[in-house]
């Protein structure tokens, strides 16, 4: 009802604004008869219907026209534009049409705004966008540093490897080893103090031992320690442990850790010293429960290096060249638990002798075999040298006193490798 009502008020409105406007249209048309002009008659009619509708309308809004303002603006919109002058700034404005951003840009306003946060810093600082830009600039080209050095290493760690992979430079002749005098003449030297007992030195029953390592490297697999860990060198720094036999010891536990994947302990306790003095008569006896503590601990051990350095003439230099390095010559040496005097030492027995003599002789036959002339004899002797605590016990003489600490630490790449070939461990399980 109430709209119908005003609807019925705006039609009479509208009406009675026709009839007033057709009156001034033919009054004006006559009494100006010689100066009509269509444009004026459209800016009256525009002016007057305009007037007319805000009096009837909104007579608050109502204005008296000032000269020369009909010229510019015209009925309501003049009208508003006085009461309301900002709108004239708006009105002049130019148009202009919205850029509309592709969905790429869109994205980054919407990841940008998401990460908004991250222009204050943690003590509540602005960071400008230069500055984060130069940051990331600076952490990009860490990162490429990085992985440049990581690719270094893994370079270094592939070519290390690259030359562990020694070719076999001469074969072994199996039939003269089939000679049991040949073996003795031409791997060993026998102390005067014992002796041999025949078939001892059968390279076919020595040869026919199993040394592979059973178990894989989750677990400790090889014992390295020395029982005499003050033996040192002609250029060992007084006081510094890794120019002694000991820090030998811990460059061959790198390579064997390292590039052949091994599981190794390394036992660096102090075993010829007695009350701050150097004394190797008890160092045996000393050593003995030590190893057997580790032993019963890590019973996955299947391999115990003792590491020595032998004493020379000083005359006498034990040095070759392998891979264009000067490198110290080592022998084996076995503890055959019997003298010439004494014969087979009861309290010294050896459960394992057969055993530690097989890993020598096949330690010594691949240093025959890739590195010829590394090697010196296998040395037999009587006693034990606790290599009754594991069958896989070797004792290796490495170079003597008057050897250098880098001769000595090149010569643990060979054994390392010659090591690894005896052993011949599941790389499959390496770390």
């Amino acid at each position: 009802m109430l709209k119908r009502k005003k609807h019925g008020c705006m039609e009479i409105v509208i009406i009675i604004l026709c009839i007033i406007f057709f009156i001034e249209v033919v009054q004006v048309a006559f009494e100006n008869r010689d100066d009509f002009q269509a444009e004026d008659l459209k800016r009256y009619m525009e002016n007057k219907v305009t007037a007319e509708m805000v009096e009837t309308l909104s007579p608050n809004l109502m204005f008296s026209f000032q000269d020369g303002e009909v010229e510019e603006y015209t009925g309501l919109e003049q009208a508003v534009l006085k009461q309301y002058p900002l709108l004239a700034f708006v009105s002049e404005t130019e148009e202009y049409e919205t850029a509309i951003e592709n969905e790429e840009a869109y994205d980054l306003i919407i990841k940008g705004e998401a990460n908004d946060e991250n222009f204050v810093d943690e003590n509540g600082n602005v960071v400008i966008v230069q500055q984060m830009e130069e940051e990331e600039k600076v952490t990009k080209k860490e990162d490429e540093a990085k992985k440049k050095k990581d690719k270094k290493k893994e370079e270094k760690k592939e070519e290390k490897t690259q030359q562990a992979k020694v070719e076999k430079v001469q074969e072994i002749n199996m039939e003269l080893l089939k000679n049991d005098d040949y073996v003795k003449n031409t791997y060993y030297t026998i102390d005067s103090t014992t002796y041999v007992e025949a078939g001892e030195l059968s390279a076919q029953r020595l040869l026919g031992k199993d040394m592979k390592i059973k178990g894989n490297n989750q677990s400790p697999q090889i014992l390295i320690y020395h029982t005499h860990s003050q033996e040192a060198f002609a250029d060992s720094v007084p006081g510094d442990v890794n120019t002694t036999i000991v820090g030998v010891g811990a460059y061959l536990t790198e390579i064997l850790t390292n590039q052949y994947h091994y599981n190794v302990i390394h036992n660096t306790k102090t075993y010829d010293l007695i009350d701050g003095k150097l004394d190797r008569n008890e160092a045996y006896s000393l050593a003995e429960p030590d190893i057997k503590a580790i032993l019963e601990a890590n019973p996955s051990i299947e391999v115990v290096i003792d590491l020595h350095r032998d004493a020379m003439d000083e005359n006498t230099r034990l040095v070759t060249e392998i891979n264009g390095k000067p490198t110290a010559r080592f022998m084996f040496f076995n503890g055959m638990s019997r003298t010439t005097k004494l014969g087979n030492i009861g309290y010294l027995e050896n459960p394992y002798r057969e055993d530690n003599m097989a890993f020598a002789f096949q330690m010594q036959l691949k240093a025959e075999e890739y590195y010829p002339g590394l090697t010196r004899k296998i040395y037999l002797k009587g006693y034990r040298y606790n290599l009754h605590l594991m069958p896989k016990t070797l004792l290796v003489e490495c170079g003597a006193q008057n050897n250098t600490v880098q001769e000595e630490k090149n010569a643990m790449e060979p054994l390392a490798h010659m090591l690894d070939m005896v052993l011949q461990h599941d790389k499959r399980m390496s770390k």
